[in-house]
């Protein structure tokens, strides 16, 4: 539905909106619930990492992370 869609109403398509999306978003959940959503997107990077260095043919580029980002090969 791109009645939704609020990239059009910005000069640089939506990064302003995206500033207000992120600050909704901290608005409504607070600090706690933030760091908890952080926190379980680490938690479930740090899964995929382990489930990538058990499973044959899956190489880790790097071997370890310091973001939700897992490159592997």
């Amino acid at each position: 539905d791109t009645g939704y869609d609020t990239g059009d109403k910005s000069v640089q398509c939506g990064r302003k909106v995206d500033a207000f999306k992120l600050w909704l978003m901290w608005a409504v959940r607070g600090h706690q619930g933030f760091a908890s959503l952080v926190d379980n997107c680490m938690q479930v990077s740090r899964y995929f990492m382990s489930r990538i260095k058990e499973t044959e043919g899956f190489m880790l580029v790097l071997p370890e992370f310091q973001c939700t980002n897992i490159c592997f090969w």
